[in-house]
């Protein structure tokens, strides 16, 4: 289930940490569930459902296959929280695995995906995930959209310093939550890829999706994340450079 070409990181869509030089640790992992809809009779929330089908395919498509992840993690090592932003914290989400599955060394791959996170619509975990402070968006796909699905950059390339070392571009997909004041974050996160190649989402501590391959496919994950800045619970961010 993981990638040993992009230093381990797993076939899913997981909340990490663009940390340069160290790579993009994920915390402690607790817990995976992988399974497709088509073994298992899994449901996406309608709204979810609307979205992807209004975003990657066609408002008229109610029926598509998907991957789905149910992932927990413990970030609070792997979190930095920001000084003066009122204890709000942030992760990426890491698609790169899921989207470049068979990616080899030295190889060099764009692609485009569509990216979204959600949040519970429930009295506890509602509004977990935040905009970041300031109320605004960060310009282009820094950020990931909550409540929406858009287009967010999945590159890999190889080191400038060394061709076997494999990087993951750019430093997008944030999701925000606040440290200070939440010991879990939970959400639902999404990734739908156009062409061959997908694997599961992911959830828990962070919840991504994915999705792909030539025929109507989308790949939607449940994540709940237990630990302190959790940032999990279906919702995505693409990972950094």
């Amino acid at each position: 289930m993981m990638c040993g070409i992009l230093g381990g990181l797993y076939h899913c869509g997981v909340p990490a940490r663009y940390a340069g030089k160290q790579g993009y640790p994920c915390g402690e992992i607790l817990a995976i569930l992988h399974f497709s809809s088509s073994t298992f009779g899994a449901k996406i929330p309608p709204h979810i459902k609307t979205q992807i089908s209004k975003t990657c395919f066609d408002p008229q498509t109610t029926n598509f296959s998907f991957e789905f992840v149910w992932y927990a993690s413990m970030v609070q090592d792997v979190i930095s929280p920001k000084k003066g932003h009122g204890g709000q914290a942030s992760l990426n989400m890491v698609h790169h695995a899921w989207v470049h599955k068979n990616i080899q060394p030295g190889e060099r791959r764009f692609a485009s995906a569509g990216v979204g996170v959600f949040n519970l619509d429930d009295d506890k975990w509602t509004g977990r995930l935040q905009k970041p402070k300031g109320g605004k968006q960060s310009k282009g796909d820094r950020d990931c959209v909550i409540g929406s699905i858009s287009g967010s950059r999945v590159s890999v390339h190889s080191d400038k310093r060394n061709k076997w070392i494999m990087c993951c571009s750019p430093n997008n997909g944030k999701i925000y939550f606040d440290y200070a004041r939440q010991d879990a974050v939970v959400f639902w996160s999404v990734c739908v890829v156009d062409g061959e190649g997908g694997g599961g989402g992911a959830g828990g501590g962070a919840g991504g999706g994915g999705g792909g391959g030539p025929v109507e496919k989308a790949a939607v994950d449940a994540g709940v994340d237990a630990g302190v800045d959790a940032a999990v619970g279906g919702g995505g961010d693409g990972g950094g450079d």
